[in-house]
């Protein structure tokens, strides 16, 4: 059995040329080429896949981040939402409170016209009951310049007849 070839020193079996390759071997060495490009296969699919994850992983890292910046604008815009409604409230308070002060100011208002009114019925009165008082004054007076012109005249009289 000299002759005797050992195969692991042939090397490997899909070196080897298909004729020397018994049916059995033959059908075996097709079946692990077979199995071979299935491994080849599904390696690629593999670092296919782990492309894939590591993309999605990325992808995922960016999406969350940017959820985590928009939830930020929109908790900002909710701050700034409640922030001028609180000025809002403000200002309907300011405009309540000076709507309340010029209702105030208008009565203030009226009573000060009312009395206005009053003191100027008042100071008319006056003036008409001194233009009466005047004119009867005048009167008087003229009744007064009579007498003195007329006691005068008498005197004169008296003095002639002396």
């Amino acid at each position: 059995m000299a002759d005797a070839v050992n195969i692991g020193d042939l090397g490997p079996v899909e070196d080897l040329p298909r004729e020397l390759l018994n049916q059995k071997n033959r059908e075996l060495t097709d079946k692990l080429r077979a199995e071979e490009a299935k491994i080849a296969q599904l390696e690629v699919q593999a670092d296919e896949e782990d492309t894939r994850v590591r993309i999605l992983r990325e992808h995922l890292k960016n999406v969350r981040s940017e959820v985590a910046d928009t939830q930020s604008i929109v908790e900002a815009k909710n701050r700034k939402l409640e922030s001028e409604d609180h000025l809002r409230t403000l200002k309907e308070r300011e405009v309540a409170r000076i709507r309340k002060d010029l209702e105030g100011l208008d009565k203030e208002n009226s009573e000060l016209q009312e009395r206005l009114n009053a003191t100027q019925n008042s100071v008319f009165l006056a003036t008409e009951r001194l233009d009466q008082f005047r004119v009867q004054m005048n009167f008087n007076q003229e009744e007064l310049e009579q007498w003195a012109l007329a006691e005068k005249q008498k005197k004169k009289k008296k003095k002639k007849k002396k």
